[in-house]
């Protein structure tokens, strides 16, 4: 089924695998971080502590893992797909690698030493690397946030971490504004609309229109239509930032993308794009700006696996239906 996902060419759709059981409390821990042109191994009792990079699974050479699992992976591009791979790596590896089994990772390190270490599960666990924590830095006048996820569960973190960091920025006097989303994943757009608020005092649209398939769950916005119907219709749903905002930011703002910025990062830096917010800058990738959403989730009855899919696509306030990905150096017109 993993070979349909070039088709979907989505990262919100996709077969998940049901995840290795972690039973052994004293084994060693290992995280795997996704990089560009690697998995880099990491102590999880001791995140410092870099074991080296992934150089062979068995006896297979990395760079051909990646052959063999890319096109397996869902996803838009490989940098997204390699983010997966990271996450998902105790449960991939299996059914990826020849004879379905994975007995060994080769690692090398800095120094160029080659260190195997065996797989067994008595002796090993697989840990996801977690999402990095929000971050400022005040350089020279220029205010860097790091905002590496806008998960609906980091919500208050958010919150609080975006009051303070604001006022750091209105006493240091900051006069440019750099938001770092290149590791954000996306989220909700409760949390963006949070971040939104502290660049403008304006109303602002995100979504001129939607593309929906009718549900259960949706019907009833569109009693005319049927269940299974694909139906696009108007949807300007106007934002008001909250009036009375301390620390708002008044300055030169722009939003530093790279290849794994994906779904609500995406919509929030295309809405400021298309409000005259920010300017983009960074990688950009083939993750179009109208992205899916509202994905729902359906465990397959013969086998337990557990399927996801969105049932909208959200365009975005300019009114731009394609499915292009964003313009990198550009900004709009208010």
């Amino acid at each position: 089924m993993a070979r349909f996902n070039p088709m979907f060419n989505d990262a919100h759709v996709g077969l998940l695998i049901p995840a290795r059981p972690q039973e052994h409390a004293d084994a060693v821990a290992i995280t795997i971080q996704p990089m560009p042109d690697a998995l880099e191994v990491y102590s999880t009792a001791d995140p410092s502590r870099q074991f080296g990079r992934v150089h062979s699974l068995n006896s297979m050479p990395w760079e051909d893992y990646l052959v063999r699992a890319l096109p397996l992976i869902r996803g838009e591009n490989d940098a997204l797909r390699k983010g997966i791979l990271g996450l998902r790596f105790a449960e991939l590896a299996p059914f990826i690698l020849p004879k379905g089994e994975l007995r060994s990772i080769t690692i090398k390190t800095e120094e160029g030493a080659i260190l195997e270490m065996p797989v067994a599960s008595e002796r090993l666990n697989f840990v996801p690397l977690a999402p990095s924590d929000f971050g400022l830095s005040i350089d020279q006048g220029i205010a860097t946030l790091t905002i590496p996820t806008f998960e609906r569960a980091r919500e208050e973190e958010l919150g609080g971490f975006l009051k303070s960091a604001f006022a750091r920025i209105a006493d240091e006097g900051a006069e440019s504004l750099v938001i770092d989303l290149r590791a954000n994943g996306g989220g909700a757009h409760e949390l963006s609309d949070r971040l939104m608020a502290y660049l403008t005092d304006r109303p602002f649209v995100a979504t001129s229109a939607i593309t929906a398939r009718i549900t259960p769950e949706n019907q009833a916005l569109v009693p005319q239509a049927s269940l299974g119907d694909v139906l696009t219709l108007p949807f300007a749903e106007e934002v008001i930032p909250q009036t009375e905002l301390p620390d708002r930011f008044r300055g030169d703002v722009t939003i530093l993308l790279g290849p794994q910025t994906y779904s609500q990062a995406i919509v929030f830096a295309a809405t400021a794009q298309d409000t005259g917010i920010a300017r983009l800058t960074g990688q950009a990738h083939r993750a179009p700006a109208n992205q899916t959403g509202q994905v729902q989730t359906h465990t397959l009855a013969n086998t337990g696996f557990t399927v996801r899919a969105p049932i909208y696509i959200i365009y975005r306030g300019s009114g731009d239906r394609s499915r292009d990905p964003l313009k990198i150096n550009a900004n709009s017109t208010p």
